[in-house]
């Protein structure tokens, strides 16, 4: 679990601290430009701003809090108690889930508009791309790490 728990961090997370601010700025660009025509761009600017911030904790939470202690469980055999955080970590991957569906239909499935600049066409791209990450980062995390930590701690 412990290479799992690196390869979260070193390979989603590293894309997450990467990615988020360069769309964050692609959306702005794009809603400052286009956003008089399509209002749709100023929720899909919160909705992805609201995500930016709930993943950033999250993946505080998990590399400060929970991989530690899944490491920890792991090399000592200790019962730790997990269910909790690890509940908390579902929970909030369900939010994400959430957020992705919402940011996917406000960009008509991350279809470009006829027309569309080129920064329009990256942004759109990019929340595809975050979408397919972030999908594998949740699916790693709720089908394999976390029933595996939870089996170690019982």
């Amino acid at each position: 679990m412990r290479s799992l728990c690196e390869h979260i961090v070193s390979v989603h997370h590293a894309y997450l601290r990467s990615e988020l601010p360069r769309l964050f700025g692609l959306i702005d660009k794009v809603a400052r430009a286009h956003g008089a025509e399509q209002p749709e761009l100023a929720r899909l600017q919160a909705v992805f701003a609201d995500l930016a911030v709930e993943l950033e904790g999250h993946m505080q939470k998990e590399e400060i809090i929970l991989f530690p202690a899944i490491r920890d469980a792991e090399a000592t055999g200790a019962q730790l108690p997990l269910a909790a955080p690890i509940s908390v970590m579902e929970h909030e991957h369900d939010d994400a889930a959430r957020a992705l569906e919402q940011l996917r239909e406000l960009s008509d499935g991350y279809q470009a508009p006829a027309g569309a600049c080129n920064t329009y066409r990256a942004m759109l791209d990019g929340l595809a791309a975050l979408k397919s990450d972030l999908h594998r980062h949740i699916h790693e995390e709720n089908n394999v790490l976390f029933p595996r930590s939870l089996a170690l701690a019982r």
